[in-house]
C-alpha cells in the first residue's frame, strides 16, 4: 500500500479512537498463568480503560461455536453485545448446549442430522456478562461465552497470552474469567504509557484449570 493510501487510513483510526494520533493506542499483551505458575489457556480477558475512547459501536454480527470430539470448538468464545452465536454440530450423534449465566440462560438441541433446510440453533447475546456452556447429553463437555462490557478484549492461546490492539494510553483494570473458576478472579490494575506502541501486563488465576485432552 502506498504512502498516500495509508493517510485515510490512518486519520480515520484517530478519529474513532478520539485520540488525536495512531501513535497513542497501543497493543496490550496481558499473559496469564495458573495458581501454579503454569501459561493458562481459554482465559477471557477484559481491559477496562479509564479514560476509554469513544468508539462506534460494532455492527451485529454472528460467530460459530462448533461442537466437534466431545468438545466445544473454542472453547471460550468473546463477542460484543448484540452479537449471535450460532452453535453447530460435527459428531455423528446429537448434542445439547446449555446456556447459564447472569443475564442469559438458554437451552438448544444440536442435532446430528439436521432435516434439509433445518437451520442451526442460535441465540443473540445482548447483555454483558459470562455465560457457561454444557451438555445435558456429555456431562464432560464444557465452554463459555463471555459478552464483554469493553471493546478490547481476547482470549488466551495456549502460552497464556492475549493481544489486544488500539488500547487507548492511562491507567486500566484487567478483568479475568473461565468457565471453571468457582470464585470470581480479582482485578488486575495497570497503565499503559502514553508513548508506548506494546506493553505487557502479567496476571494469574486463583485456581488452576484442568487440561483438555488432545483433539
Amino acid at each position: 500500500m502506498s504512502r498516500s493510501a495509508l493517510l485515510p487510513l490512518r486519520a480515520a483510526l484517530a478519529l474513532a479512537l478520539g485520540l488525536g494520533g495512531v501513535a497513542c493506542a497501543a497493543t496490550l499483551r496481558v499473559t496469564v498463568t495458573d495458581r501454579q505458575g503454569e501459561p493458562a489457556a481459554n482465559v477471557a480477558v477484559v481491559v477496562l480503560p479509564a479514560r476509554p475512547a469513544p468508539l462506534p459501536p460494532p455492527a451485529a454480527a454472528t460467530t460459530v461455536v462448533t461442537q466437534e470430539r466431545m468438545q466445544f470448538l473454542p472453547m471460550v468464545t468473546m463477542v460484543h453485545p448484540g452479537t449471535t452465536v450460532r452453535f453447530t454440530n460435527r459428531d455423528s450423534f446429537d448434542h445439547h448446549v446449555r446456556g447459564v449465566g447472569p443475564a442469559h440462560s438458554f437451552e438448544l438441541r444440536t442435532n446430528a442430522r439436521p432435516a434439509p433446510g433445518e437451520p442451526a440453533p442460535e441465540v443473540t447475546l445482548t447483555q454483558p456478562g459470562p455465560v457457561r456452556l454444557s451438555c445435558h447429553l456429555h456431562s464432560t463437555m464444557r465452554g463459555g461465552l463471555y459478552v464483554s462490557e469493553s471493546p478490547w478484549f481476547g482470549v488466551t492461546d495456549e502460552n497464556g497470552l492475549a493481544v489486544i490492539a488500539a488500547v487507548p494510553p492511562g491507567p486500566y483494570r484487567v478483568k479475568l474469567w473461565h468457565p471453571e473458576q468457582f470464585l470470581d478472579q480479582a482485578e488486575v490494575p495497570g497503565e499503559l504509557p502514553a508513548d508506548a506502541a506494546t506493553h505487557t501486563q502479567a496476571a494469574q488465576l486463583n485456581f488452576a484449570p484442568r487440561k483438555r485432552r488432545p483433539r
